[in-house]
């Protein structure tokens, strides 16, 4: 059984300020001034510990070095700032701590998706321990020989081991990280006699997903701009183009929008991806539409759109449906039928056929449903509480992650860019536009409150955006 100790924080006398100072972790040198910048120093109530910067409010650092209640502690790179909150992992010696406000002038490391291979030759920094000095002011750095690759854990061999206070550096691949410190035999380290060697690393390579889920700039991408489509009361569709997605941030590319086409009012218009517009017109014809850009769109023997189902006109003409189907970012179809039945449509062009099920029944229950990615669907009740649900389209199961929010019934019209952004249109201060983004992995909005986008968007006829404007990173 392995007994190595945790690189982590701890508590040194007063007298370590009298040794002199030398380089290494137990056998580098110290880290020259301008390179790996974003290695950063963690400190607790338990002492120091290290870290890594992988965005500019968020950094990697070691479980084992952060208490589980109280003050986390502080994270000093070009400037100290408090740790505001940690996502632990479970099944290793890794924390993502999140800072009380950004780091500026630092670029954060490449995070690596390939795993180091035994005998791969890498970098370690830390600020721990070295060979003669208890608390050296700058990190360290050696290279380190890949003994081994585990599930969650990379053993090191080499001249050098990791020290206390080294937990949480980053271990380099070039300029990726492959790993975290987590523990060592503390050879060659100040006030340590062991003759063994070795160091353990927890490893970053296979969770960048499980990373950026948890970091709302980085869980995304997105395109430059998202279309949205308004049909306003005199028929005309105007197309906006949002910059702001990804944050919600105030940011169009056109303020006053563009005008596309003319003669759209007596339908239910949604976007869907690859700018496929679909309308849901009063006379029970589905129609639909290719935009190609600017003014133009596809034709289809000398008009606009194709017919290619009929009996869908009360998402049109009746109130109480209008807002019950959606489109998602696969272009799959989802409706509540009036015997409240949740239903999927999905479109073959190619043969201009339709593959149809039913999902589940019961839906009677919400007034509107809008996909937010492919399969992601939010229901609201008519009291404003908000549900979200998955869809599986290979398996055929809908998964329910329950209620997310309540209060929304303020919103007339509420659609997605995908990504599981929300915006609604609220009447409030001249018309509000309120952007959303839910976090499923951490359960929680980016801003509860919303983001205020827009202004005179609520007595329009027909609101929808590209449901593919924005789509998770795996």
């Amino acid at each position: 059984m392995r007994r190595m100790t945790i690189v982590g924080a701890a508590t040194i006398c007063a007298l370590a300020a009298t040794i002199p100072s030398a380089s290494g972790i137990s056998g580098g040198s110290t880290l020259p001034d301008g390179q790996h910048t974003y290695t950063a120093k963690v400190e607790t109530s338990a002492g120091t510990c290290s870290g890594v910067l992988v965005e500019p409010e968020w950094v990697l650092t070691a479980a084992d070095c952060l208490p589980t209640e109280g003050a986390l502690g502080t994270v000093t790179l070009n400037k100290t700032v408090p740790i505001a909150s940690q996502v632990r992992r479970t099944d290793r010696n890794l924390s993502l701590v999140k800072l009380s406000q950004p780091i500026t002038g630092i670029t954060p490391v490449t995070l690596a998706s390939k795993a180091p291979a035994a005998g791969d030759q890498l970098t370690g920094i830390g600020f721990g321990r070295t060979k003669t000095e208890w608390f050296p002011e700058k990190a360290s750095v050696a290279t380190f020989t890949v003994g081994a690759v585990r599930p969650t854990e990379l053993d090191l061999t080499g001249d050098a081991d990791t020290c206390k206070g080294d937990a949480g550096g980053p271990l380099l691949r070039g300029s990726e990280l492959v790993g975290v410190h987590s523990a060592s035999w503390q050879h060659g380290c100040r006030g340590s006699d062991s003759e063994k060697q070795g160091s353990v690393e927890s490893r970053t390579d296979d969770i960048n997903g499980w990373i950026r889920s948890q970091i709302p700039s980085m869980a995304l991408t997105c395109k430059s701009a998202g279309n949205v489509f308004i049909t306003g009361q005199n028929g005309a569709l105007r197309l906006y183009q949002h910059k702001g997605m990804t944050q919600g941030t105030f940011d169009w590319v056109n303020g006053g929008g563009q005008q596309i086409g003319s003669g759209w009012l007596g339908a239910r218009t949604i976007a869907g991806p690859d700018n496929i517009v679909w309308a849901f017109v009063e006379t029970g014809e589905l129609r639909r539409f290719h935009y190609l850009g600017g003014t133009a769109w596809e034709k289809f023997d000398g008009k606009d759109f194709k017919v290619v189902g009929s009996g869908w006109g009360h998402y049109s003409s009746d109130p109480a449906y209008r807002n019950r189907v959606t489109v998602d970012g696969r272009g799959d179809i989802y409706n509540i039928q009036k015997n409240g039945n949740l239903d999927f449509y999905r479109y073959n062009a190619a043969a201009n056929s339709w593959t149809h099920r039913t999902i589940t029944g019961g839906w009677d229950k919400y007034n509107l449903i809008v996909a937010a990615g492919d399969g992601v669907i939010y229901a609201r009740q008519p009291g404003g509480e908000l549900f979200r649900y998955v869809y599986d389209d290979v398996t055929g199961t809908l998964s329910d992650h329950g209620g997310v929010g309540v209060g929304w019934q303020m919103f007339n019209s509420i659609f997605s860019a995908g990504g599981d952004i929300l915006y609604g249109a609220r009447a409030n201060n001249g018309g509000e536009l309120l952007w959303y983004r839910y976090l499923p992995a951490s359960k929680s909005w980016v801003s509860g409150n919303g983001k205020v986008v827009g202004s005179g968007w609520y007595g329009e006829y027909n609101l929808t955006a590209a449901p593919d404007s924005c789509v998770p990173v795996k």
